[in-house]
């Protein structure tokens, strides 16, 4: 018995050791060491310092008329871009135009955005982009949401949905 606990201490050790090595604070040690069994180590039993979940922060689209397609933007966002040779850089879209971009012709990619009045967003588009390509007008979807429907002027899907204000 003197020999298994023994074994049991300086594995015990070990395996402080390692988690005061990947930073594990000393009060999530001990639920990880209460759970070790044998000489099983249960790395999935670990909880480790974690990095930081990614994010999202925008989209870059392609085009061949740069300009053009960045004052469509600049309209739907309603904020001037940082322009850098032919990259137009918005809050979260960016345009570019390479030199060498081949259109797809499907647009399988959707733009989404939300507003709290797509009413009067919508309105506002009507208003100051004559001859915008409407896909749906303001309409309440089966699956609740109420949204609208538009492309940009290269064929790219945007969305538009109501923000949903919690009572």
């Amino acid at each position: 018995m003197q020999g298994i606990l023994a074994r049991f201490r300086s594995q015990n050790a070990q395996h402080r050791a390692y988690l005061k090595e990947m930073s594990i604070p000393g009060a999530l040690m001990e639920p990880y060491l209460m759970r070790w069994t044998g000489l099983r180590f249960l790395k999935e039993s670990i909880i480790f310092k974690r990095r930081p979940i990614m994010k999202f922060n925008g989209v870059c689209i392609e085009t061949d008329d740069a300009p053009r397609l960045a004052e469509f933007y600049r309209i739907v966002l309603q904020e001037e871009p940082f322009v850098e040779g032919s990259h137009y850089s918005f809050s979260k879209v960016a345009v570019y135009d390479p030199g060498d971009v081949k259109a797809a012709k499907d647009k399988n990619v959707w733009l989404m955005f939300s507003d709290a009045d797509i009413d009067a967003l919508y309105e506002r588009l009507l208003h100051e982009i004559p001859g915008i390509e409407v896909v749906q007008p303001p309409e309440r979807k089966p699956w609740g949401a109420y949204s609208f429907w538009f492309n940009d002027p290269d064929g790219n899907k945007i969305a538009v949905y109501q923000e949903v204000v919690e009572k």
